[in-house]
This record gives structure tokens, C-alpha cells and sequence, in this order.
């Protein structure tokens, strides 16, 4: 695997903005921390992105003016802040989102796009008047049913250049950054099977394959047969939790279950009553700290929120603008987070 600047940040214990001027031999970095991270680079095998490397140079060598130029990050929950208070993972996206714009010279905001609050006319009137060109449409709240699908608000895309994290979106075809949730599940069930558990269950709320394209169903059914030899068990979908779900979870003989968040799995079982084999292991597709001891794949969302930034300054740079001929996605491999077993 590619050795980022963000791993070379993540050994030497510092931002990677720092790593960067370290790597450029700015002043600004004390000596003794530029050579000591320059080892750790090299020890690591980094090599700079060409691109990104000629991209940050011709940031650098334009004036202060265009250094400020703006880039939106788009969302479209029910309030302006929302999304901040749903996933603690949004706001580590967008942190690293920003990081990386203001390294390639850009700022990135946050703007609100909810119709009928915040119509798409009152946000290009904004957009024409900040003199915004990149996009970066973040994640769009699930619907309430599982098969509806998730239009971006209707904009001339012709203006922007564009990019949507994730799968939420089912139209227009944008570029797109995402979690590759296929690699993701094959990671988990191949751990899993290595522990010696041989029945597995997926466990997921109505919407969510939905969200991720069906990737965490498809690699869970081909890994299944092709890891364990037998007829998978059927996925469980539930609405809500309750005795209905204990039982049918209960009724596979599961020895191990597979959800989005194992801590709130628990938690929800608990205040719903419902009660599963304690010996039986939880594993997340989502893993954050509160979920426990029972590990599982921690998405990137850092890299997920820089790369989303690059998509679109690479766009802007090379004057590409409005929906494209050929969408591209560019999807990035969780990590396995052992359990503390």
C-alpha cells in the first residue's frame, strides 16, 4: 500500500501540514523536527504525489488573492448543523477536509443547502458572489425508506467543479470519493473467519445497503461461501429494534454478528429489552472508540475528507467543470481493528 503524507504525520506524531513544510524545507519548521520527520519519510518508503506536489507549486507561486479562494463543503441536512451533532466521523472528515484545502491554498467552509430554508437560488447567489467554483458535497441523510433515492439539489453544475463523498447521492453522476465498502467487508469476514467463527451474521438498519451501494451485502454473501464453504445466513434489515429482532437474529444461530456500530447495537438492544447470547462477539463496519472491545474496520475518513479536496482543486486546476462525460469514484480500504479479547 501507498505510503501518504498522512502516515508519515501518524509516525511522527504531528499534522500533516507540518509534515508538508517539513518535506519543503520551510523555515517556519524548526530544524531538528524537519530532519527528524525527513528520516521517518524516507524510512517509510514516502513518495510525493506528483500531481499534488505540482498542484501545491502552483498554488505557491500565485498571488495572495487567489490564495484565499473558497471551496464549499455542501450539506444538506434538516439544519446547518446536524450533520455535526449525528456522526463525530463527519466532523473528522470535514477537519481533514479543510486541513488539506488550506495546504493546497484554498479555504473550505461549510454552507447549508435545505430547501425550503435555503433554496438553490439564495446558495449560487452566494456561490456567484464568494466567487466559488469547487464543491464538495458531503453525505445526504438517509431516507425513510430503504429505496428511495437521493437527487443533490438541483444546481448549474456547469459552474462548479464537483465532487460527492460517498454513495447518498444516486443523481446527477458526480465524481466521487468513497469508503470502499466491498474491500471493507471482505477485510472484516476474512478476520473474522481467521478467529475461527464460522457463522457470522450481518445486522444493518433499513437504508444503509442502500447507502453503500449494496457493497457490504454482495462481499459479505460472495466471502461467506467463499471463506466458509456454506450457504451464508441471511442478512438481518430491521426499522427498529425490538423482540422481533432478537428472535430473528437468534433463530440463524449466529456466532458472531456483524453491524454498523456495535456500541449503539448494544445500547439500543439494552433499552429495547431485547437480549442476545452475551458470548456472542460484535463486530463494526464503522468502528469508532465507543464500540467497545469487539473491534472491527475503521474507515478513513481523514483520508476520505483530503481526498475529496484534491478531487476538486485537480478539476479546478485543469478547468474541468460541470457534470462529467465519465464519472470516476476513488474509494478508499478501512483498517482492522483487533478486538481486546
Amino acid at each position: 500500500m501507498k505510503v501518504t503524507m498522512q502516515d508519515v504525520a501518524d509516525e511522527a506524531g504531528v499534522h500533516r501540514s507540518t509534515v508538508s513544510l517539513a518535506l519543503s524545507a520551510n523555515p517556519k519548521i524548526p530544524k531538528e523536527t524537519r530532519e527528524r520527520i525527513l528520516k521517518i519519510a524516507r524510512s517509510m518508503g514516502y513518495r510525493p504525489d506528483p500531481l499534488v506536489s505540482s498542484l501545491m507549486k502552483q498554488r505557491r507561486t500565485r498571488g495572495d488573492s487567489e490564495k484565499k479562494a473558497a471551496l464549499a463543503f455542501v450539506t444538506t441536512w434538516s439544519s446547518p448543523d446536524e450533520w455535526r451533532k449525528v456522526s463525530k466521523s463527519y466532523q473528522l472528515l470535514f477537519l481533514a477536509a479543510r486541513a488539506r484545502a488550506e495546504e493546497l491554498g484554498y479555504s473550505l467552509e461549510s454552507f447549508w443547502l435545505h430547501p425550503p430554508e435555503s433554496t438553490p437560488e439564495a446558495f449560487e447567489r452566494i456561490m456567484v458572489a464568494r466567487g466559488i467554483r469547487g464543491l464538495v458535497l458531503a453525505p445526504a441523510p438517509r431516507r425513510e425508506s430503504p429505496d428511495q433515492e437521493v437527487s443533490a439539489p438541483k444546481l448549474n453544475w456547469s459552474r462548479y467543479a464537483v465532487v460527492a463523498i460517498g454513495h447518498t447521492f444516486s443523481s446527477p453522476r458526480l465524481h466521487r470519493v468513497s469508503h470502499d465498502y466491498f474491500a471493507s467487508m471482505s477485510l472484516a469476514m476474512a478476520q473474522i473467519v481467521d478467529m475461527g467463527l464460522k457463522r457470522p451474521v450481518l445486522v444493518l438498519a433499513s437504508g444503509v445497503e442502500r447507502v453503500v451501494d449494496h457493497a457490504w451485502h454482495a462481499a459479505y454473501m460472495l466471502h461467506f461461501v467463499k471463506r466458509l464453504g456454506n450457504p451464508p445466513l441471511k442478512p438481518v434489515s430491521y426499522r427498529r429494534y425490538s423482540v422481533d429482532l432478537g428472535e430473528e437474529i437468534e433463530s440463524q444461530a449466529p456466532d458472531a454478528i456483524i453491524c454498523l456500530h456495535a456500541g449503539q447495537f448494544s445500547r439500543s438492544l439494552e433499552q429495547a429489552k431485547v437480549q442476545l447470547d452475551p458470548q456472542i462477539p460484535l463486530f463494526s463496519l464503522d468502528y469508532r472508540p465507543s464500540d467497545g472491545d469487539g473491534g472491527g474496520v475503521r474507515p478513513r475518513w481523514r483520508k476520505l475528507g483530503a481526498l475529496a479536496v484534491e478531487t476538486v482543486v485537480g478539476q479546478i486546476q485543469l478547468g474541468e467543470y460541470g457534470i462529467p462525460s465519465v464519472p470516476r469514484t476513488t474509494s478508499i480500504q478501512g483498517s482492522w481493528v483487533k478486538p481486546n479479547v
